[in-house]
């Protein structure tokens, strides 16, 4: 993944990190709210494949709604 380091006055474009997010949104709200969020590198040690922290993000967001909203 590639972004703009605005650290840098030249603003030069170098590696950086991916992003796994999961949200959900109240039947009320204007908010998403955050369940899951995992940065991560390919290059990380222990690091497997990319479609692991979407499967992830998918059992927590799961794992929430399984609080007893079902009832």
């Amino acid at each position: 993944m590639k972004r703009i380091d605005t650290s840098d006055p030249g603003e030069k474009v170098v590696n950086g990190y991916h992003v796994c997010e999961a949200v959900i949104l109240g039947k009320n709200e204007k908010q998403p709210i955050s369940v899951y969020s995992e940065i991560y590198s390919c290059k990380s040690e222990g690091f497997v494949k990319k479609n692991q922290y979407t499967m992830e993000s998918i059992d927590t967001v799961i794992n929430v709604l399984n609080r007893g909203y079902d009832e």
